[in-house]
């Protein structure tokens, strides 16, 4: 599993560090390694995220993209550091690695560009003659994330894999609304046909049933083509 997320906050690394406690879960990686200094881990996506296939079952791995940043993430002389858990040495940094407002410049840059570098490439795998991303709580506001999806729908398109984006939000009119107002027509188009909506929040039984769902006809279309030569989803 590959996580993608624009918030800052540590909900997300706060979890996997509880269900770790004492259990075999799985691990997280966050793009940064211990560095020379015992203080600081520094961040080196090559190494610590691997390559884009999703080797994930087999090393009990996920990985986590933060593309606008963290609150525990710094940059000092253009290099992006965070201390390991549980350090609270007060550090200086000559800036947060976090991105106000949102804005495409920063796409272009270290480290937004290798972590935009991974969304744009990373398979979102169910079956392999489909792909599913699972979509919660985005407003698609964000140009250079929407980019990124359509760039990955097309390339799919070209080599006849079935693309489905399952979105979760409290109102998916408006998530629809946000995407119209910022795309072409031919791109809206392109994007709006492989968006299947559910309406609910992170947390909702009624929303995530109705997801496992989702995903488990999903991947069972897939199963079904493959065992049909591997023609492409219709």
């Amino acid at each position: 599993m590959d996580i993608f997320t624009t918030n800052y906050d540590m909900i997300i690394e706060q979890y996997h560090w509880d269900i770790r406690k004492g259990k075999k879960r799985p691990r997280l990686r966050t793009g940064f390694l211990p560095s020379s200094n015992p203080y600081l881990h520094e961040f080196k996506p090559q190494e610590s995220y691997g390559s884009l296939d999703p080797h994930i079952e087999i090393g009990n791995v996920r990985r986590l993209f933060k593309l606008h940043g963290s609150i525990d993430q710094k940059i000092e002389d253009y290099v992006a550091y965070k201390c390991p858990r549980g350090y609270q040495h007060d550090i200086q940094f000559a800036e947060d690695m976090m991105v106000f407002p949102v804005a495409e410049k920063y796409v272009t840059r270290y480290p937004y560009y290798d972590l935009h570098h991974y969304l744009r490439g990373v398979p979102w795998t169910v079956g392999s003659q489909g792909q599913i991303c699972i979509v919660i709580g985005f407003s698609f506001r964000d140009i250079p994330v929407i980019n990124s999806f359509i760039n990955h729908i097309i390339e799919n398109e070209r080599r006849n894999v079935q693309s489905t984006m399952i979105l979760i939000d409290k109102c998916p009119e408006s998530v629809m609304e946000n995407l119209a107002a910022r795309l072409s027509k031919k791109d809206f188009g392109k994007i709006c046909e492989r968006i299947d909506s559910i309406k609910g929040e992170f947390g909702s039984t009624k929303a995530f049933s109705e997801l496992e769902e989702k995903v488990r006809v999903a991947h069972s279309s897939t199963i079904a083509i493959d065992s049909r030569r591997r023609l492409p989803l219709r």
